[in-house]
């Protein structure tokens, strides 16, 4: 790996650590000095309880000119036993504490199923995101209610895409990712 990816990398992992620092018992995520919450605006309901089976399948987003057109959830056999359906929202980003750190590529991404686990397997979850020259692109979950954020693992990256896996969908920490680039 180039010092410089792993520096952004770094990055990414210390974001990580302050976000998971918010976490403890005891106290509201209100009276946290160190939760991270987004100011978040309009919602839209990009799939509305699209239907997979035991065999898995594929979710798109084919909405041209949206800024998750291309989207892409890929969920396993055997995830869910019983199948379920899942649900896809984007919520436009309107500020973030993070500052110059981090810079939104996308609205926050918001995969719901009801609060079922998933049994076995991984989902992947390729988000569309362009990066500028010495960027590097990071998913985060966001837990709004906590104000909590986690980065999420990468299993892929090209020059238009990061691709995560996903091992749950279930409350308490439905999977919203702010999808971020990191200058360099």
């Amino acid at each position: 790996m180039r010092p410089r990816t792993i520096l952004l990398y770094g990055l990414a992992l210390l974001l990580c650590l302050f976000g998971l620092s918010g976490c403890g018992g005891g106290q509201s995520a209100s009276e946290k000095p160190d939760a991270y919450f987004l100011t978040l605006g309009q919602s839209a309901t990009l799939v509305q309880n699209a239907s997979i089976s035991a065999d898995g399948g594929t979710i798109q987003i084919t909405q041209a000119g949206h800024a998750l057109n291309g989207l892409r959830l890929t969920v396993g056999t055997f995830a869910f036993q019983a199948g379920t359906s899942i649900s896809i929202r984007s919520t436009a980003i309107t500020s973030h504490p993070f500052g110059a750190l981090l810079r939104p590529l996308t609205p926050l991404i918001t995969l719901e199923n009801g609060g079922q686990s998933i049994e076995s397997g991984l989902m992947a979850l390729q988000i569309p995101a362009t990066t500028g020259a010495g960027e590097t692109a990071v998913a985060l979950a966001y837990d709004a209610r906590r104000g909590a954020v986690e980065v999420l693992s990468p299993i892929a990256i090209t020059d238009n895409s990061l691709t995560v896996g996903l091992t749950k969908l279930a409350p308490p920490a439905n999977i919203m990712t702010p999808n971020a680039a990191i200058g360099g």
